[in-house]
Parts: C-alpha cells; sequence; structure tokens
C-alpha cells in the first residue's frame, strides 16, 4: 500500500453538479443538461437532504439493467501530492 503521509485537506462538500448529454430531452442546449446532486445536514433551515442517483455497474448490460440506484450520504475532496525525481536526474 501507498504512503499516504503527504496527504493535504480533507474537504466536506454539499453539492455535486452533474453535465451529460440527453439526446432524447433537446429543452437544453442541444441535448446537454446538469443536475444539482445534494447530500446536505440541513435543506433551508430543516431537515438534510441526501439525493439519489444512478450508477452504471456493468457496461454491458443494456439500459436500467447495468445500473444500480444509490444514496448519495457525502461527497469529499482529498489534496494529495508527491514530488517525485525523475530518475534522470
Amino acid at each position: 500500500m501507498e504512503d499516504l503521509s503527504p496527504l493535504g485537506a480533507v474537504s466536506v462538500l454539499y453539492l455535486a453538479v452533474a453535465t451529460f448529454f440527453a439526446p432524447s430531452n433537446i429543452s437544453g442546449s442541444c441535448g446537454m443538461r446538469h443536475k444539482h446532486i445534494h447530500s446536505t445536514p440541513s435543506w433551508q433551515g430543516g431537515g438534510p437532504r441526501c439525493n439519489c442517483a444512478f450508477i452504471v455497474e456493468d457496461e454491458e448490460k443494456a439500459g436500467m439493467s447495468g445500473m444500480a440506484v444509490v444514496h448519495i450520504v457525502l461527497f469529499f475532496s482529498v489534496t494529495y501530492s508527491v514530488l517525485r525525481s525523475s530518475p534522470l536526474d
């Protein structure tokens, strides 16, 4: 396992934006669409809001047969950087 000592900041995010092409729905710019996906502990002063999403589990299966429904619990971002010297240096 790789050493994770250069691990930097870990940030929790409450929103992600998915941009995708939907040729069956041309209401956007030539079928391009975007959706906000939320996972926040407090939505507009109330309780939590955690969206659901589809993920592809098997690209060989057609349509929804190869997909799963997931409940978004947390988004996070990790800063990780390693400086390595070239073997030619």
